[in-house]
């Protein structure tokens, strides 16, 4: 397998508040919120923690991803209620680790994680929306969801709640071609099936970043853009 990652601010913003890392064992993408250099402390202490206890890991279990998603939570959060710089900041995470036979999956709020299998491209997460729970609910279609005003409300995030924990999935392996973690700063503005069309042309994991992130810079760049593409 061989991986790349890159982050970029974007066209609108100041400040990137990404934060995201790969290696050849896990990846994870963080996308900070809360103003200022907020957003920015939140994302990196995430990917710190991760780095930190999925590289000292002899083999990444459930268990071991639930728990250092889990820490980097409680990080957070105990940063933002004990120091008032930091008061009200937050970050998603998306994290995944692989071996031979399966991909391990947890994640907190909207950064997506994508595969691309040979008969297509499918997201493997549920953003922790406000217009996902309702399209849920049934009270709106995915067409409706496109147009409603408050789409970007996020339900869950790491550091608003101490006991915050991650949805965690095992999947095979086997099927999976490419994966793609990335920020709503890229699914926002990158349709699934172009991200499809990238990784069939991108002649490395390398190539098809740059192209993701170019690709959501010409659709506006109206957020931070953030993409890890792994390619088994």
């Amino acid at each position: 397998m061989d991986f790349a990652y890159k982050t970029d601010i974007g066209q609108k913003r100041t400040k990137n508040e990404d934060s995201c890392f790969a290696n050849e064992h896990f990846a994870v993408v963080a996308d900070g919120m809360g103003g200022h250099n907020k957003g920015e402390v939140a994302s990196r202490m995430v990917v710190d923690v991760l780095k930190q206890k999925l590289t000292k890991a002899k083999k990444i279990t459930k268990e071991i991803l639930n728990k250092a998603i889990v820490e980097a939570n409680r990080n957070v959060y105990s940063k933002a209620e004990t120091d008032e710089k930091y008061k009200g900041m937050g970050t998603t995470v998306v994290c995944c680790a692989w071996d031979e036979k399966q991909v391990l999956l947890g994640h907190i709020g909207d950064s997506r994680c994508y595969a691309v299998m040979q008969n297509g491209i499918f997201q493997l997460t549920d953003d922790h929306t406000l217009v996902q729970q309702l399209i849920n609910e049934g009270k709106l279609t995915s067409q409706e969801a496109n147009e409603y005003p408050d789409k970007h409300v996020i339900t869950r995030a790491v550091g608003t709640d101490a006991n915050e924990k991650p949805d965690i999935k095992v999947i095979d392996r086997q099927n999976i071609q490419w994966l793609i973690l990335c920020s709503d700063g890229l699914s926002n503005f990158v349709q699934p099936d172009s991200m499809l069309a990238c990784t069939e042309q991108a002649k490395s994991p390398s190539d098809a970043a740059e192209q993701l992130v170019d690709m959501a810079n010409k659709s506006g760049g109206e957020d931070n853009i953030s993409v890890v593409v792994i390619r088994f």
